[in-house]
């Protein structure tokens, strides 16, 4: 290979390029390869360090259950390492109790230790208790595939019965389903009916009739074999009975003639129905199917809508027809996975775009393309051998990292197209771009990656919490490892097969253009004005760093507060489906429910455009799904805040007969992962003795909070329950008959609605097993006077009930709620569709919430907590020191120096100016988790920058020999445009992210808002301040040199002596105060150190005889008047076009002006499309600014590309066309002379006349001042 490329390993990609090539496309393949195999879930399938323990002990008290069960196992739990937070809730004679234990326990052996504690408990414990310990897993949430509702026939038993038997099995052979579940109707059942006036007559107790239904119905039992002449033969015992005839001739007791058909009725039916399924107000059966663990989400929606369609059209001659109420792989998977993929999209073709107005050659931008696509199947591979899925979380940190994967390559490629346009070989400036840049690449993905490692060893309120944030920083860290692979071995593999002609036509074409002007180059205004602008802040460093000093107080001070807010409990306004929770108060029967149900339906039908609406009724609860159509289809008005609205109005007139709440998918909208993490900010605790005097301070506080216009709902987490009717043994008359409880009350097992359930079920001809119940005949309206004439049979005759005992109506047994061991309610509440989000107007309403809290009396033993805002980003504030420290690490040893990662560093605080005001012009809190985790990928990100500077400026001092200030200048004229063209990249990429919609399980708008604007405001200033700092660093770092290692340890040493305490102990609460008080302190004590330590001596000047020294000035040159920096760089074209001039070139083509146009014109349409595109105002009036402002440049570029500017490039003003009249001769610009005269010639249209009317003027010019032509005219009319 020529060129003469050194044998190292930068030329690797250049020396082997078919193996080069041959490795990528090895990494392509096992990408494709893993898009096709990885499994696709709603959510990662994450174990919660977590143990949930169930207990339950019949008969017993609530208060007797907390007592005997409840405190002895949280005292016992106490003892368990690892152990965090318990939480407990007892309902009725059972409960559970939640143990919740530290990150990076070992949940096994706790469990095991809590199954021990919990078997010594139950010894303990009368018989029947029982206390179960499982682990917690939210795989079973996961692993909801879809609910599908039939509907079609009127008898609702009979569609049950037809789906059960023939849909169900169906669904369930789809690969893929682990389980399939029928309900809806009321399931086939074998019923005995009691007799109670035969049972009396023949003396037959209802026990006895239950025991002997025992001891006839057996299923198969196998009893071992026996061995034949060549053969073992198995032996079964067939207890079974052979059909209902036989059953109801089996005897009651055996020592009697008693059979079962004496004393019951026993009827093949229904039993009676728990839960009643609607479509649009019709009755329904409901499927649900459930899928396998490693199932693909999507290709199972797919394959069971398919299935679907087949089961409609095989049953299309019964008139059924299937609805899919929740379809997890389309509803939440397949819409997510095609926005996040129209917005990865949208946002990689931005990023190209932008790309190509910096480079304006496609075959770059090709070039530099190919590292997205390769790098994403790189990280699929990754992810798919780490065992993840594709899901919400991975999907969320693939697609945020698209604008920043094309970094590492932009700086690459353009390395090697600088070596290409000063002449440099093609295979040399491959593996020199390598060279020069492979430290900065390096530097920047070990700073993105270190940021998200202290995420391992945080300590977050939830485990699940972590867990996800973990997956989501491998999604994002994934393909910047393969974005790194891309840049050092494919891109300049590429740049030197592709890339090097363009480079070197385009020296060509700029020989060329030297030519037509003089052998100068075109100066770039915008980055002259730049340079312009840092030689001024080299300078002025004192006015410059003030500036921005000052900039970052008001917006720390003002600005700061108003958007440091936590996430709203709001509900998306824009998704299509509304789900709603509804609790029903007074039904004390499934047809109550389902009236109330029918009010909830016929209001939201009334609705126009409303797709459909959804019902699963139970008597005490239920769930109301409405089905919209999407947003482009529907009617103007209608969203999911208009059917919350009218299901409101519903809730207000049913005078608290059922309660609304709002059921999210996922991680619900707006909040993120908000939803997964400590939404205590939402809540009260309110902690006390009694249940019922905290039930009552929860209903004052709920009141006082629904007070307020903002708050939409408040809750209260325990709810009172119905009354009950509770039979309690008389003993004076039990003596009084010689009967004990135990032969009386057993009897009332059978009274029950639900009658006794037998653990064998009848088994039919087909195989197939059906429930058997034992009921009374002809039950009771559960009216205490029926009960109480309830006849039993007993040993001494038939006897009322309430001969035996007393039967009363009681309220319900309080529901117990344990926080850490004391008794607690919550009160949630949740903010309407106009509640602000951020600024001042929310800080009032945090005070409102506050001060109706503090207004409710507390009495003695009760207490009220609210808690603590700042818990929900604790995690936040303890990751962001450790963050720092590795970024230090990994700066420190990169560039071998103690100060250039301080001055690295300082880009930091820069990244606050522009992240609170885009938080604050785009309306997002900024303690949203997810806007948070967006200020830790920023400390990554907004590095960057400053890294390829000072990694420049440092090698042009250690290499070239260039002064500070010298190789800061250099630095900043070579690194510019590869820091511009990240920046850009990376914006681009993230803004279409940043749009919300109001659609639920939008996790990336406040990640991509507060990305964007920090890196735009940390990239311009780092460019202009760091510079600054590497000045005033570089003195420093001579400092530190001259002090030596032992004096630098003693003086950080001191340094964290003073600070420590300060913090440690409160002194300085203020992040932002710490910060300042420990620059001023090390500022002092460094300054002590230089004063104290190793002074540099003073050079004192050569003198001859005790003379005072000569001083001899040469070059001195001093010019009053002329422009600064600034004013110069201004007037760049002028003086450009003067020198052009002045050696006989052109200056001005309209060609020039036509290159310029295709980026204006994308320019303006990006800026056009965004201000229509955006909901904050005030994002909107900066982009319509923007394209106002470039549609005016657009425009005037036209002019220049016809050829109506002036000689310097000036256009021409007026509403008239100016053509020179050289150019109405011929196609040459040459100015036409007329005697001694320049002539011009001026058209001028008159009006709309219907023949052309035209006046030719030939203007000559008389005087010249200033460049501005003062012109006397000679008339020709033609």
């Amino acid at each position: 290979m020529s060129g003469g490329v050194r044998n190292d390993l930068f030329a690797i990609p250049v020396r082997r390029p078919v193996a080069t090539a041959m490795f990528f496309l090895g990494i392509v393949l096992l990408g494709l390869i893993a898009w096709q195999r990885i499994p696709v879930n709603l959510l990662p399938d994450v174990a919660g360090e977590q143990l949930f323990v169930t207990f339950a002990r019949p008969g017993s008290e609530p208060e007797v259950i907390e007592r005997e069960i409840l405190l002895p196992l949280e005292s016992r739990a106490s003892l368990l390492e690892g152990l965090d937070e318990t939480r407990a809730t007892i309902r009725g004679s059972g409960g559970t109790l939640t143990l919740e234990f530290r990150p990076g326990t070992d949940l096994a052996v706790r469990e095991l230790e809590m199954r021990r504690l919990a078997a010594d408990l139950v010894r303990e414990q009368p018989a029947g208790t029982t206390i179960n310990v499982n682990n917690s897993d939210i795989s079973q949430a996961v692993g909801f595939a879809m609910f599908i509702q039939v509907t079609g026939m009127d008898d609702l038993n009979s569609l049950m019965d037809l789906v059960d038997d023939q849909v169900v099995p169906r669904m369930a052979a789809v690969d893929g389903v682990s389980r399939v579940s029928a309900g809806g109707g009321a399931p086939q059942e074998l019923t005995v009916e009691i007799d109670p006036d035969r049972c009396a007559a023949l003396g037959i107790e209802p026990g006895q009739v239950v025991s002997s239904l025992s001891r006839s119905v057996q299923r198969l039992d196998y009893l071992g074999g026996i061995e034949g002449r060549d053969r073992r033969t198995a032996v079964v015992l067939d207890g079974r009975p052979r059909g209902i005839d036989t059953l109801s001739r089996s005897r009651v007791v055996a020592d009697r003639p008693v059979e079962l058909r004496h004393v019951a009725d026993i009827e093949f039916g229904t039993s009676e129905m728990q839960t009643l399924l609607r479509v649009n107000g019709e009755p329904t059966v409901g499927i649900v199917v459930f899928q396998d663990e490693d199932a693909n989400l999507i290709r199972l929606g797919r394959a069971l809508r398919s299935r679907l369609d087949e089961l409609r059209e095989e049953f299309a001659p019964y008139n059924l027809d299937f609805v899919i109420n929740f379809d997890a792989a389309k509803d939440l998977i397949e819409k997510q996975l095609d926005r996040l993929k129209e917005l990865a999209l949208t946002g990689f073709v931005i990023a190209l775009v932008v790309l190509f107005l910096f480079l304006r050659q496609w075959r770059a931008v090709a070039v530099v393309a190919v590292a997205v696509p390769t790098s994403l199947l790189a990280a699929l591979a990754l992810l798919y051998v780490a065992g993840l899925s594709l899901n919400l979380i991975t999907l969320f940190g693939l697609g945020v990292v698209i604008g920043a994967l094309v970094d590492n390559s932009i700086v690459v490629y353009e390395a090697v197209q600088r070596q290409l346009e000063h002449g440099a070989h093609a295979d040399d400036a491959a593996a020199d771009g390598i060279r020069r840049t492979v430290r900065a690449i390096l530097a920047a993905s070990a700073t993105n990656a270190v940021v998200f490692l202290p995420l391992m060893f945080a300590d977050f309120a939830a485990a699940e919490l972590r867990a996800y944030l973990e997956i989501m920083a491998l999604a994002i860290l994934l393909p910047m490892v393969g974005s790194v692979l891309v840049a050092i071995g494919l891109v300049p593999l590429l740049a030197r097969r592709l890339a090097a002609p363009a480079a070197l036509a385009r020296v060509k074409r700029v020989r060329e253009e030297r030519q037509r002007t003089g052998g100068l180059k075109p100066p770039d205004r915008a980055g002259e004005l730049f340079i312009g602008t840092l030689i001024v802040a080299l300078r002025r460093p004192g006015i410059w760093v003030t500036g921005v000093v000052t900039a970052l107080l008001i917006t720390v001070v003002f600005v700061l507060p108003t958007v440091a807010v936590t996430s709203l409990n709001q509900d998306p306004p824009q998704e299509d489906t509304v789900r709603l929770a509804v609790t029903l108060d007074s039904a004390d029967s499934l047809d109550r429910a389902s009236e109330l149900f029918a009010l909830l339906e016929q209001e939201v039908m009334k609705l126009d455009g409303i797709e459909g609406v959804d019902s699963t009724i139970q008597e005490e609860n239920g769930q109301l799904t409405v089905r919209l159509p999407d947003a482009e289809d529907r009617p103007e008005g209608l969203n999911a805040a208009t059917v919350r609205a009218a299901a409101r109005r519903v809730e207000s007139q049913s005078r608290g007969a059922l309660e609304l709440d709002t059921v999210q998918d996922g991680f619900g909208g707006g909040g993120g992962l908000a939803a997964l993490t400590d939404t205590s900010s939402t809540e009260v605790l309110i902690s006390g003795p009694e249940t019922r005097g905290l039930l009552s301070l929860a209903g004052e506080l709920a009141g006082r909070l629904e007070s307020i216009a903002e708050i939409d709902t408040a809750r209260i987490s325990s709810r009172s329950a119905q009354d009950e009717l509770r039979v309690v043994a008389d003993d004076m008359a039990m003596n009084a008959f010689r009967l004990t409880p135990d032969q009386v009350l057993p009897a009332l097992n059978t009274v029950r609605r639900e009658g006794v359930a037998m653990q064998v079920g009848f088994t039919l001809p087909d195989g197939r097993e059906i429930p058997l119940t034992v009921r009374r005949q002809a039950p009771p309206r559960r009216a205490i006077k029926d009960l109480e004439r309830l006849r039993l049979n007993t040993s001494s005759g038939v006897l009322p009930l309430e001969a035996v005992a007393d039967v009363r109506r009681m309220p319900p047994p309080p529901t117990i709620t344990h926080e850490n061991g004391r008794r607690q309610v919550k009160v949630s509440y949740t903010l309407g569709r106009e509640a602000p989000t951020t600024g001042n107007a929310r800080l009032s309403l945090d005070r409102r919430i506050t001060d109706a809290v503090g207004e409710v009396y507390r009495p003695a033993g009760y207490t009220i907590e609210v808690p603590d805002p700042d818990d929900s980003y604790s995690w936040f504030r303890s990751l962001l020191i450790p963050v720092l420290l590795l970024l230090f690490a990994v700066l420190a040893i990169t560039f071998e120096s103690m100060t250039m990662p301080v001055l690295v560093l300082l880009s930091l605080p820069l990244t606050v100016l522009g992240a609170t005001w885009a938080l604050l012009l785009g309306d997002v809190p900024g303690l949203d988790p997810m806007a948070l985790m967006g200020v830790l990928a920023l400390i990554g990100l907004t590095v960057n920058p400053a890294i390829l500077l000072v990694d420049r400026m440092q090698a042009r001092v250690r290499l070239s020999g260039f002064s500070a200030g010298a190789a800061a200048l250099a630095a900043v004229r070579e690194r510019t445009r590869p820091v511009l063209m990240t920046t850009a990249t990376t914006v681009a990429g993230l803004w279409p992210l940043a749009l919300s919609t109001g659609q639920a399980n939008e996790l990336w708008p406040p990640f991509a808002t507060v990305v964007m604007g920090g890196l735009v405001t940390s990239t311009l200033l780092t460019l202009l301040v760091i510079p600054v700092g590497f000045v005033f660093l570089h003195r420093l770092d001579g400092i530190f040199g001259r002090l030596g290692p032992w004096v630098v340890i003693g003086w950080a040493a001191a340094v964290s002596l003073t600070m420590v305490p300060l913090i440690r102990y409160e002194i300085i609460q203020s992040t932002t105060w710490q910060i300042m008080t420990t620059l001023l302190v090390g500022s002092l004590f460094l300054g002590l150190a230089a004063l104290i330590f190793r002074r540099v001596p003073l050079v004192e000047p050569a003198t001859v005889g005790g003379a005072p020294p000569t001083l001899e000035v040469r070059y001195l040159n001093k010019v009053y008047g002329r422009p600064g920096p600034i004013g110069r760089a201004w007037r760049v074209q002028e003086r450009f076009a003067n020198a052009v001039l002045a050696r006989g070139g052109q200056p001005f083509t309209p060609a020039r002006a036509r290159e310029r146009l295709l980026p204006l014109l994308l320019l303006f349409l990006g800026a056009g499309y965004l201000a229509f595109s955006v909901g904050a105002i005030g994002w909107r009036l900066i982009f319509v600014f923007g394209a106002a402002a470039l549609a005016a440049g657009f425009w005037r570029q036209v002019r220049c590309a016809r050829g109506l500017a002036d000689e310097r490039g000036r256009v021409l003003p007026g509403g008239v066309i100016f053509t020179p009249a050289s150019r109405a001769c011929s196609t040459a610009r040459t100015p036409l002379k007329v005697g001694n005269k320049l002539g011009w010639i001026l058209r001028i249209r008159l009006g709309k006349a219907s023949r052309s009317t035209c006046v030719t003027t030939r203007i000559q010019p008389a005087i010249t001042t200033h460049s501005t032509s003062y012109c006397r005219k000679v008339s020709t009319i033609c």
